[in-house]
């Protein structure tokens, strides 16, 4: 019952019924600090738990756990500290979380440097850290080094060695990886490969990962706008927008900034003033940043019907522009950029869907030009598994893994 409590968040409840209790074991104990802790009453959790005669070792995990979770790392620092020499992995798991998230990566080091058993959490938890502090050659250097400790990784491992990649061939690598240890069904993972080939300038890449993801999602959709608008194919960001409103996935305000950009690049002035009226219809409010965009979209629009005129009638319209701008004494309200009639989804959508065969570059890349011999598109991993063992700063590590896997 006190457990029971406890999980509940009742633990003014649950402390009633263990001070009634005649007899209390260590569950007892652990159950009612764990549920003071999650409830973020840390003063009261210290406060029992220095009543607890017997302290045993998951009970100081709890301690030092809820109160790094709770921010207060000195005081977990100092618990783990005063933990018996028997600590389990988790308690220093828990110890080096705080450190590595905080960027304080030699005190993190440091405490995995002493542990006398590691785990894959624990090999994870630091190499994210030095991918999160931009530090990619420790990263990088820690993951090799954990596959040489006969540590595979798991899906966070790779997306956090994979986002400090720059270059398309490391990208494939980590992909071939992941093929390996088939982890490719994976959304999270599939999400930022293609994010990765579109920074890497792969854009053909990043195509063929968004393909191969059967289960897709709104991040999955809004990366692929943003790669298409990041290496000028505006206009297939906007298909990529409106198959994505047809599959029913909510945008994001993101969604939304990268659709308005593509409108502007392609110079769909009217299409951007339909889909920033759109925005509210998602349960969204236009940002300051979606503003801007959409009046740019004006500037630019009324810029060209100028520079379309003849050159009499350009003067006179740009003489009168002029006057009506010193003319007017208030700026105009944000109020007058919205237009009265919603626009239902419907409207934003292309009048006939269109096919992913459609959304395709139309000039294909010549595999000369791609960063490594075969191209990396739907055979990337494949590819990517083939690379030699000396090249690159993944070769080994796919050859490695090839080798444990044996397949």
């Amino acid at each position: 019952m006190v457990k029971a409590y406890a999980d509940r968040g009742h633990v003014g409840e649950a402390m009633a019924l263990f001070d009634r209790m005649p007899e209390r074991n260590s569950y007892s104990w652990y159950a009612t600090i764990s549920g003071f802790l999650r409830a973020g009453r840390v003063d009261e959790a210290v406060s029992l738990f220095e009543r607890m005669h017997h302290k045993n070792v998951p009970t100081w995990t709890a301690m030092v756990s809820g109160l790094a979770q709770n921010s207060r790392v000195s005081m977990a620092r100092e618990f783990f500290d005063k933990m018996p020499k028997n600590k389990d992995i988790m308690a220093w798991n828990v110890m080096i979380n705080p450190y590595a998230n905080d960027g304080q990566m030699s005190e993190a080091q440091r405490l995995f440097d002493s542990m006398p058993v590691k785990d894959l959490v624990s090999w994870s938890i630091v190499i994210k850290g030095y991918a999160k502090s931009g530090r990619k050659d420790d990263a990088v250097g820690l993951f090799l080094l954990m596959l040489q400790s006969a540590v595979y990784p798991d899906i966070t491992t790779l997306i956090s060695v994979l986002v400090t990649s720059e270059r398309t061939v490391e990208v494939g690598q980590i992909h071939g990886m992941a093929t390996k240890m088939g982890h490719l069904s994976e959304t999270s993972l599939g999400n930022a490969l293609l994010t990765m080939y579109s920074r890497s300038g792969d854009l053909r890449s990043a195509w063929q990962a968004f393909k191969m993801l059967q289960e897709k999602d709104a991040i999955t959709w809004t990366s692929m706008m943003q790669a298409f608008v990041n290496h000028g194919h505006a206009s297939y960001a906007l298909q990529a927008f409106a198959q994505m409103l047809q599959h029913r996935h909510e945008p994001s305000s993101t969604t939304f900034t990268i659709a308005l950009t593509a409108c502007r690049h392609a110079g769909l002035a009217e299409k951007g003033r339909n889909i920033f009226r759109s925005i509210s219809t998602y349960g969204l409010k236009p940002t300051i940043e979606h503003r801007d965009i959409l009046g740019r979209m004006a500037h630019a629009r009324e810029a060209t019907e100028v520079a379309a005129m003849p050159p009499e009638m350009r003067d006179q319209e740009m003489e009168l522009k002029e006057r009506e701008k010193k003319s007017k004494k208030k700026p105009v309200e944000d109020s007058q950029l919205a237009i009265e009639e919603p626009v239902e989804d419907s409207q934003m959508a292309i009048e006939e869907p269109v096919e992913d065969s459609q959304m395709a570059i139309e000039e294909p890349v010549e595999d000369s030009q791609l960063a490594i011999e075969e191209p990396v598109g739907l055979e990337s991993a494949a590819a990517a598994t083939e690379c030699t063992p000396t090249k690159g700063v993944f070769g080994w590590a796919v050859a490695y893994l090839k080798a444990a896997v044996g397949k």
